[in-house]
């Protein structure tokens, strides 16, 4: 059990620590300074065949990951839940992006009934930081986000998502009679509610007519972004799969060479993931639609397969 709640500790640390932007030297002490925590395993444990397992989320305003190696999958799997939920619970004090965390609604009505500890620690070290700073640190000071007018639109329309801590992708604007239509995705959390969602895009859509005037319209894509832990059941080896599949490739001319084909099973589905070498000056937008193509292909040719994922690498540079 200690063992268990120092692994969790220690990947509450890392995700919090390696949400911050890099150049950051701070996360590095802050973890060497971490001492007692048993990072590496038992001579026992060692000899056992470890499994990767990851989660994908949202801490503190930027996007995050667990990645954990470790031989017991139910084990692992209450890791990282437990790791979950302690993050989540310091959302709920410390995420400016909640307008629910204790700190959204102290700075929104300038008084918070029922403090939590940790809120009016931190607090106090922000007072006590600005007194030896003589108010250089100023805890109710924070930059935001925002693109200049002389910048693209594109960039205009991603630093208004950025204050909503929304990855946006897939853009694109057309200039109708004068009038711009954007058309865009995002992903939102798949554990959240159809309303939820579509209320979180039309704050989203309303804060970019506000900050791009020019902009007459939005359409936005709803996806979902994975928030689960996929386990997988197997990793196989079909050469004739993998044969077939580079046979689709050699209808695509820009294709130089695939390698590093890996076909997995999970929960019953079957997942591909291949790198695919092209010219290096050969423009990234073409790399794109080749790369959606070949995806389309593969599944044409192997109707069994449920999802492709293609990693595009330079002539110069293909062996990472």
């Amino acid at each position: 059990m200690n063992n268990l709640r120092n692994l969790i500790l220690w990947i509450v640390i890392a995700v919090l620590l390696f949400t911050m932007p890099a150049g950051f030297a701070i996360r590095a002490s802050i973890l060497g300074a971490v001492i007692g925590l048993p990072l590496l395993p038992s001579a026992d444990q060692s000899k056992t065949a470890t499994r990767l397992h990851r989660w994908r989320g949202t801490a503190l305003g930027s996007p995050s990951y667990i990645l954990l190696h470790h031989p017991d999958c139910g084990a692992a799997e209450r890791a990282i839940a437990q790791c979950v939920a302690e993050i989540e619970r310091l959302e709920k004090e410390f995420s400016l992006y909640r307008g629910d965390s204790e700190i959204a609604r102290l700075n929104r009505h300038g008084r918070l009934a029922a403090p939590s500890h940790d809120l009016l620690a931190l607090l106090s070290e922000c007072q006590r930081f600005s007194e030896l700073s003589g108010g250089a640190f100023d805890v109710t000071v924070q930059p935001l986000p925002r693109a200049e007018g002389s910048e693209n639109i594109f960039d205009r329309i991603r630093a208004v998502a950025t204050q909503h801590n929304l990855n946006v992708h897939d853009i694109s604007v057309q200039d109708l009679a004068a009038r711009l239509h954007v058309e865009q995705h995002v992903e939102l959390d798949e554990r959240m509610t159809l309303k939820d969602a579509h209320d979180r895009v039309t704050e989203l859509e309303a804060d970019m007519r506000r900050d791009v005037p020019e902009i007459a319209d939005i359409l936005t894509h709803i996806e979902s972004e994975p928030a689960t832990i996929e386990t997988g059941d197997e990793v196989l080896r079909d050469a004739k799969l993998e044969r077939q599949l580079k046979a689709v490739a050699t209808e695509f001319p820009e294709i130089l060479d695939v390698h590093e084909i890996v076909i997995k099973r999970v929960r019953g589905r079957l997942y591909v993931s291949c790198h695919c070498t092209f010219s290096d000056d050969l423009p990234l937008a073409r790399v794109h639609d080749i790369q959606t193509d070949l995806e389309i292909r593969f599944k044409q040719d192997a109707s069994e397969l449920f999802r492709v994922l293609i990693h595009p690498e330079p002539r110069t540079d293909n062996r990472r």
